[in-house]
C-alpha cells in the first residue's frame, strides 16, 4: 500500500488529503500525471514554434508592403514585424 496526497493528483482539493492505495492505483496516477505534463509540453512547444511560423510566413508572403511599414531605426525587431503583420 502506497500513501498518496490526493491534491497532487485532482485540483478539486485545496487541502492535503493523504490515501493509502494499492501500488498498482499509486503507479497508475503517478503515470497519468506523466503523461499530462508531456502532453502539455507538446502543446505549449507546438503553439510557440507554430506562431513563429505563421509570423514569417506572413512575412515572407507581404514581405514588400512590409518594408513600407517596419521603422527604420536601423535594425529589425520581432516586435515591429508582429506589429507590421498586424497592420495588414
Amino acid at each position: 500500500m502506497t500513501t498518496i496526497n490526493l491534491k497532487d493528483f485532482y485540483k478539486d482539493y485545496v487541502q492535503d488529503e493523504f490515501v493509502e492505495v494499492p501500488d498498482e492505483v499509486a503507479a497508475e496516477l503517478i503515470a497519468d500525471k506523466k503523461h499530462e505534463k508531456a502532453y502539455n509540453e507538446r502543446v505549449r512547444c507546438n503553439k510557440a514554434y507554430y506562431t513563429i511560423a505563421l509570423i514569417w510566413m506572413t512575412v515572407l508572403k507581404h514581405r514588400q508592403s512590409l518594408v513600407t511599414m517596419i521603422p527604420r531605426s536601423g535594425y529589425l525587431t520581432l516586435w515591429s514585424v508582429i506589429v507590421a503583420c498586424a497592420m495588414l
